[in-house]
């Protein structure tokens, strides 16, 4: 799974840490701020120069985006006068239907939101993540805590954003109608043998390439739901 890390600046040597644990359990951490490259000062948002902070703010929503779940870590309510980009940041992961988790405080009502995960702590967050909660409800990604299996669709959204393909003129080129390659690529629908083999030859992917990520994402699916429910 893909999981971008929002938080004040400050604490990017801290969420270092945390990435190194999420790489561990197979998982990608896209944030690139927690470098510690990313760094602005008050001064240096009407003084510094514009190529810098729009360079920092193209990175950090490129970051967002490629995100199949965004952890949000929080401060307590009031406590301090952050600039608060991570509150931007954490509503637009609503707004694109991402995974969404709070780990510390619920600072504003969007952290109350019933499709907000929230954790106490840190290791409580990472103990769901390593016993398979964490499975997204529009089916993006789902790890045997080694192992990321992303569901094809995300996999197929990712080729055509890379290779700057028009998605209607694919549907077309595969036979398939705009709606149900939407379905697909949002993860809302899961992909066939017939409909694995259109899409791969289209993209020049290995034979039942799609297919097998479907089965590995079926199964685990399965046992997260399991996990989940027992």
């Amino acid at each position: 799974m893909r999981i971008y890390l929002a938080a004040r600046y400050s604490r990017h040597v801290e969420l270092q840490g945390y990435r190194a644990e999420l790489e561990a359990l197979g998982h990608e951490v896209t944030s690139r701020w927690i470098n510690g490259e990313h760094q602005i000062s008050d001064a240096s948002l009407s003084d510094g120069t514009e190529e810098q902070r729009e360079r920092f703010a193209q990175e950090d929503r490129q970051d967002l985006q490629r995100a199949d779940c965004v952890i949000s870590f929080t401060e307590p309510p009031r406590s301090n006068n952050s600039r608060g980009g991570r509150h931007v940041e954490h509503g637009m992961a609503l707004a694109w239907g991402k995974r969404v988790i709070v780990v510390g405080h619920r600072e504003n009502v969007f952290h109350c939101l019933p499709e907000v995960e929230f954790h106490e702590t840190w290791a409580d967050c990472l103990n769901a993540i390593a016993a398979q909660k964490l499975l997204s409800p529009k089916g993006v990604a789902v790890s045997d805590g080694q192992t990321v299996f992303h569901h094809p669709g995300a996999i197929v959204r990712d080729e055509l954003e890379i290779r700057g393909m028009d998605k209607a003129a694919f549907a077309k080129r595969i036979g398939w109608s705009l709606e149900a390659l939407e379905r697909l690529l949002t993860c809302e629908d899961d992909v066939n043998e017939g409909g694995s083999e259109q899409i791969g030859e289209a993209l020049n992917l290995p034979k039942g390439f799609l297919l097998s990520f479907q089965l590995a994402y079926n199964e685990l699916r399965q046992l997260a739901g399991d996990a989940q429910n027992g």
